[in-house]
């Protein structure tokens, strides 16, 4: 189609069906501003679509020296701030923890009973 594998041709094309039928179903569902809103989505998504696809060429064609690099450098950086973001949990929970002693300070909410109501008797 676009001088791509077979495997990328697919998911383009599933991916151009797809988006009709969301398109169609939002327009329907929304009216203009859920055909506005979608067409935002798909700008938004397109720069990873695109990377997706050239991703899915270079794993069967080859020969993508420099996707590889940059996805190694993309994992390794996720990677580090998941690292990141564990430290700093663990270092914040840590010294942070709740007290366990009793609090010793009286409750200021009075304690009421609600009302009964008395059923009369009856005569027999």
């Amino acid at each position: 189609m676009f001088n791509l594998s077979s495997q990328a041709n697919t998911y383009l094309i599933i991916l151009v069906i797809t988006s009709i039928i969301n398109l169609i179903c939002f327009a329907a569902l929304s009216g203009i501003w859920g055909f506005l809103g979608y067409f935002l989505y798909f700008l938004i998504t397109l720069p990873f679509v695109l990377l997706a696809i050239y991703n899915i060429d270079c794993l069967t064609s080859g020969d993508c020296q420099t996707w590889s690099w940059i996805v190694t450098v993309l994992t390794s950086l996720s990677m580090i701030i998941t690292t990141i973001v564990v430290m700093v949990v663990a270092v914040m929970g840590s010294s942070s923890k709740p007290s366990t002693t009793p609090s010793t300070t009286p409750s200021t909410t009075p304690s009421t009973t609600p009302a009964t109501k008395e059923e009369p008797k009856k005569n027999t």
